[in-house]
């Protein structure tokens, strides 16, 4: 009978550890299959900036003249016109091939407001601007 106990306990022993592994071997974690084809999409890129910038370097910003005509120069875009204005005077002048411009224009007396502008490539209107002010000394 002892016999017949230890092949009833051994059988059971032996059931249980396959009926586990048949359980978890169904119920483990499934990874998903790979896609049959994989898209790779490109890395956006940043649009070029056109914007033509225009800038004033003489005189500065400011600054106290004893005379009319003064220096207006400036940089921007090679070979684009350029529109300068003050109270007293306006010039249509054309930047050099390295994109410098320069020409003489009248001021009032007092403050003066003298703005460069362009036309940038994209048809939008770019400005600069100081402030000057003429002082004509006292005789």
């Amino acid at each position: 009978m002892n016999e017949k106990f230890i092949t009833a306990g051994i059988g059971i022993t032996a059931g249980i550890i396959i009926a586990g592994g048949i359980f978890f071997w169904v119920s483990r974690p499934k990874t998903p299959p790979p896609s049959p084809t994989s898209q790779t999409f490109p890395t956006p890129t940043p649009p070029t900036t056109l914007t033509t910038l225009i800038t004033i370097d003489s005189p500065s910003d400011g600054d106290v003249v004893s005379e009319s005509p003064v220096n207006i120069a400036g940089k921007t875009a090679p070979n684009v016109t350029v529109i300068l204005t003050t109270p007293a005077d306006e010039k249509t002048i054309k930047a050099d091939a390295n994109g410098q411009f320069m020409a003489k224009l009248k001021i009032e007396d007092g403050e003066n407001t003298v703005t460069a502008s362009i036309i940038d490539e994209r048809g939008t209107l770019q400005l600069a601007k100081k402030q000057i002010i003429l002082e004509i000394p006292q005789q």
